[in-house]
């Protein structure tokens, strides 16, 4: 124990580490049991139990079968300091002599508060290290704040092979879109992760469709959703831009996004106004100008062409061309056509902060 002890109070500098028992097989496997460590008053972890199992054929190729911790306690509190400052905390040094064939994490609790991320969880995962698979997942996030991502009553439960895992996320906040109530059966085969069928609240109307993932090196993923009666005032209102626009009306629609980490290979979407029309206030002095100078018209025509505009029928074309985000929108009512396109050139994922 006291080599054990010594090795951990090397990664995680001036903590308290004690362990109450260890047991050793010597083919087989080492236990210990009620270990703690300690950095007062910034971090507490408590494992009850962990397990390493192995063959002396497999340590003399640097390769462990097995770890298991089971119920594990981490709690952090870092105050007004970034998650960042706990990594300063430990030395990791260079990479292990031993690589791990499989991982098992049974009831892990985890409780962090920082500047920069707070989280409430409790999960028990299973994962082949040997061949990049995650066996099996059973998640709950009470709450999680990091930067643009909000999180409340997160429940993931999956198993591989297993068609019948279940996703239920009472709200999610990405930026300034909330989305309600999601819902979605989970299967697992393999790498990839099929969410299938999902829905989801967003802008007072409905989201229903499917999401792919590839749970790879390099992921990627396919979602494909249908867009239900979307309240345009909604939306202006949670991206907060009515000082931009004043809008009214439903949409409903197809969406296809896929890609991977850092970019997009496909984006569509196509969506129609609902039958009762809607309104449309243009109050950005750049777009008028640009609409102004796109049709040859004069900015007091535009502005004028834009201001409470009632339209009947209405139409707008999402897609991306040659790298850039293109919006085209076509609108009708009894005051005539309303045609206008905004461009975001050099479209990227980490630029628009998507």
């Amino acid at each position: 124990m006291h080599l054990a002890k010594k090795n951990i109070r090397a990664v995680f500098k001036d903590s308290t580490v004690s362990i109450s028992g260890c047991s050793v097989n010597p083919f087989s496997s080492l236990k210990f049991y009620g270990v703690s460590i300690k950095r007062e008053p910034v971090y507490d972890i408590r494992i009850e139990k962990i397990k390493i199992h192995y063959s002396w054929p497999s340590v003399f190729k640097g390769v462990i079968k097995d770890v298991y911790l089971g119920n594990a306690d981490f709690t952090l509190n870092l105050s007004n300091k970034n998650y960042a400052t706990f990594m300063k905390l430990l030395n990791l040094g260079s990479k292990s002599a031993f690589s791990i064939t499989a991982a098992n994490v049974d009831n892990f609790k985890v409780n962090v508060k920082s500047a920069d991320l707070s989280i409430n969880a409790q999960a028990s995962v299973k994962v082949d290290a040997l061949k990049m698979l995650v066996d099996y997942a059973d998640i709950k996030i009470s709450s999680l704040d990091m930067q643009d991502l909000h999180l409340k009553n997160f429940l993931l439960f999956m198993r591989q092979g297993y068609d019948g895992g279940r996703l239920n996320i009472t709200e999610a906040k990405y930026n300034k879109a909330v989305i309600r109530n999601t819902e979605c059966r989970v299967s697992l085969r393999g790498k990839k992760l099929v969410l299938n069928p999902l829905a989801a609240g967003i802008f007072a109307g409905k989201l229903e469709g499917e999401l792919s993932l590839l749970l790879d090196a390099r992921p990627e993923y396919s979602l494909k959703l249908k867009a239900l009666d979307l309240d345009l005032a909604v939306m202006a209102e949670d991206f907060a831009i009515r000082d931009k626009f004043e809008l009214s009306g439903k949409i409903t629609g197809p969406f296809v996004l896929e890609g991977g980490p850092e970019n997009i290979d496909l984006l569509n979407g196509d969506l129609t106004a609902g039958k009762s029309g809607g309104a449309l206030t243009i109050k950005d002095k750049n777009m008028l100008a640009a609409i102004a100078q796109n049709t040859g018209q004069s900015m007091d025509v535009i502005v004028e062409s834009f201001r409470d505009y009632h339209y009947n029928t209405g139409k707008a074309r999402l897609y991306l061309e040659s790298g850039n985000l293109i919006l085209e929108v076509n609108l009708e009512g009894e005051a005539g056509k309303r045609n206008f396109k905004v461009v975001v050139h050099d479209f990227k994922l980490k630029k628009e902060g998507l």
